[in-house]
């Protein structure tokens, strides 16, 4: 089975390759950290992938994607590539949150028990989820809410925070005395890692973008108004 893998959701571009045949197993795989141009870069991204490993889009038995939360813009160009790779070759697309990717590397690295993923945002909230201690198995689904509130959904018991918004949580926890540990340096939601968790994860039919929040750029109504009344 060759399964591949790609993430474009927040400041970074990913794309991971996995080969399983019998107990032979081939990983290859790119990752490059970046504010912007992710549309540009991930399917170049893909096709180095794939020329590495030897294969084409063809070749593939299935696509993973991350299916936000994320930039807008980020989480469109994920979503686009997976259902035009879909429609293109008649293969399924599997997918889960960017934040189930990132609490899987963290569990692949050895982090055991309960695990909180919390991503800061523009107004002092997080996108956050929480995954069980047995396996990376999601405890909830994933939200944009306060670091007081993300306190109150782990509770008593002591989870390992990662992402940019676990110092916001960190401190909301200290604040009520409760207890949690903190992942040192960045978390990302790899490919690489898609590509080993996917053929666990459900198919998309077909991939939705998973937002959570409304877009922080909208269209000036009032001016619109005034162009469509002028014939622009």
């Amino acid at each position: 089975m060759i399964i591949l893998a790609f993430d474009t959701c927040f400041n970074a571009c990913s794309a991971g390759l996995r080969q399983l045949v019998g107990q032979r197993v081939v990983d290859v795989a790119r990752f490059e950290l970046m504010e912007k141009g992710h549309s540009e870069r991930i399917v170049p991204m893909i096709g180095e992938v794939l020329g590495e490993a030897g294969f084409t889009v063809q070749d593939v038995d299935a696509y993973a994607v991350t299916t936000g939360p994320g930039s807008f813009t980020g989480v469109r160009t994920g979503i686009a590539v997976a259902r035009a790779l879909a429609l293109a070759t008649g293969k399924p697309v599997r997918g889960t949150s960017s934040l189930h990717v990132m609490a899987a590397g963290l569990r692949q690295l050895g982090h055991g028990g309960p695990i909180a993923i919390a991503i800061s945002t523009r107004d002092g909230l997080v996108y956050f989820q929480t995954f069980d201690g047995a396996a990376t198995v999601p405890a909830n689904e994933p939200r944009v809410l306060s670091p007081e509130a993300a306190v109150e959904i782990m509770g008593p018991v002591e989870h390992m925070i990662g992402g940019t918004g676990g110092d916001l949580v960190m401190a909301a926890a200290a604040l009520i005395g409760v207890s949690h540990r903190q992942v040192a340096g960045r978390v990302d939601a790899d490919a690489a890692v898609l590509a080993r968790m996917a053929i666990d994860l459900a198919v998309l039919t077909p991939p939705q973008p998973l937002y959570l929040r409304d877009a922080d750029a909208k269209p000036q109504s009032g001016v619109l108004i005034q162009r469509l009344e002028a014939g622009v």
